[in-house]
């Protein structure tokens, strides 16, 4: 059995899925697109950690490759950090937007809108 990852964060060893878990992180799938790919998103600033457990506190989400991240959320205090209406997740836009994508695009199947 292998040692689980550590990351490095806030002066402390952290096991990596206990940081990304505390830290309320998304999981990112590699079989699913990468998030904030939408013009609406790409400039949203970001914390990330990569699959080598290297923590980036603040960066552009058009900025990272995507390939190489494991879990991300927005930066606190940013816009794109509001909790959705509909999910309570980070609506991970810059507009005005109340809900995220997701919730938006099944509010459109089910003719909510």
């Amino acid at each position: 059995m292998t040692a689980p990852a550590i990351i490095r964060a806030d002066g402390v060893d952290w096991p990596l899925d206990t940081f990304i878990d505390a830290y309320r992180l998304t999981r990112v799938d590699r079989f699913d697109a990468p998030p904030c790919t939408s013009i609406d998103a790409s400039g949203i600033r970001v914390q990330a950690v990569t699959r080598t457990g290297e923590l980036i506190a603040d960066r552009t989400a058009d900025a990272l490759i995507w390939g190489d991240i494991i879990a991300y959320r927005p930066v606190e205090g940013t816009r794109a950090a509001t909790p959705c209406l509909g999910c309570d997740q980070p609506v991970m836009r810059d507009s005005d937007a109340e809900v995220c994508e997701a919730c938006e695009d099944l509010a459109d199947e089910l003719g909510l809108c």
